[in-house]
């Protein structure tokens, strides 16, 4: 009787309806570090970041590590040639970079929320 009734929960789960607003604030990114800056662009933490992304559905950049906005794993950094794995938000930051003209004219970039990268 346990066993029909656990059976049962697991179809009224199953067939819920979800909503995944929270899910879809972030997406997954991957790829290979092309650079991790860009003449004439200063960023609040590190970046602009640009990859080579693994998969079409995913943007190449540019990307940004916010400090104390981004966890990393194991404290890696990113570097040209490394590879990375993480979240990022898919809504531009317009705060986070600019351009070291006068007056600064703001550089729309992708936040990553989460990331780990290869040594």
């Amino acid at each position: 009787m346990l066993i029909a009734g656990g059976a049962l929960a697991a179809a009224l789960f199953l067939s819920a309806p979800f909503h995944a607003s929270a899910l879809s604030l972030y997406q997954p990114f991957a790829g290979r570090v092309l650079s991790t800056f860009a003449a004439g662009v200063s960023c609040r933490g590190e970046g602009p970041i640009m990859i080579q992304p693994v998969g079409l559905s995913i943007p190449p950049g540019p990307y940004v590590i916010q400090v104390g906005q981004t966890k990393r794993y194991q404290y890696y950094t990113v570097h040209s040639g490394s590879w990375v794995l993480g979240l990022y938000s898919p809504s531009p930051s317009l705060t986070s970079c600019a351009t070291d003209t006068l007056p600064p004219v703001p550089v729309p970039v992708f936040p990553i929320k989460l990331f780990g990268s290869s040594l």
